[in-house]
């Protein structure tokens, strides 16, 4: 893993294999770590299309079964909800490529995550 990462290095870098994408990146500091946050429009299931999807799962449990567009509209989001992961292990695969990768330190007795040199990526879509 590279310690040395800029965040105008990921978006060259990302710009290489999805040059008509647009990508927003960021690099936020919380002590020792560190959070490469990535903003882009190859994702879609975004926060209101989340909180639609949630209401329909929500009829879905309470009613049983989904009916017409609600039953469509709800199979429209599972799949849509696939494609942004796996568009975000594409993402996380290039990176990785290049040497960056998420690295998070845990306690090996108990699993905890350390303070101190994480490196999470979170990849998000642009709204």
């Amino acid at each position: 893993m590279r310690r040395d990462i800029n965040g105008r290095e990921v978006k060259s870098i990302l710009k290489k294999y999805h040059p008509q994408s647009e990508f927003k990146v960021r690099i936020k500091k919380a002590g020792f770590d560190k959070t490469l946050e990535i903003r882009t429009d190859l994702l879609r299931y975004t926060r209101e299309v989340a909180e639609r999807h949630y209401k329909l799962e929500w009829n879905l449990r309470r009613e049983g079964e989904l009916r017409g567009k609600e039953s469509e509209e709800y199979n429209f989001y599972e799949e849509l909800q696939v494609q942004d992961e796996q568009m975000k292990d594409l993402i996380r695969k290039v990176l990785r490529k290049h040497g960056i990768e998420e690295y998070i330190r845990r306690d090996q007795v108990t699993g905890e995550i350390l303070l101190g040199c994480n490196l999470y990526i979170d990849i998000k879509p642009l709204e």
